[in-house]
């Protein structure tokens, strides 16, 4: 796995993007099916 930086949530290593917002997130803070960030998700 390479990092990419830090989410932007919590601060752990992040593992992508969020697709609607661009944040960066780790696994913990996005969905795995859409990879939307929870706080994105929460605003749907």
């Amino acid at each position: 796995m390479t990092m990419i930086g830090l989410c932007s949530i919590c601060s752990r290593p992040a593992a992508g993007t969020c697709p609607l917002c661009g944040r960066l997130v780790c696994t913990s803070c996005s969905d795995p099916v859409t990879r939307v960030c929870n706080a994105c998700a929460g605003k749907r």
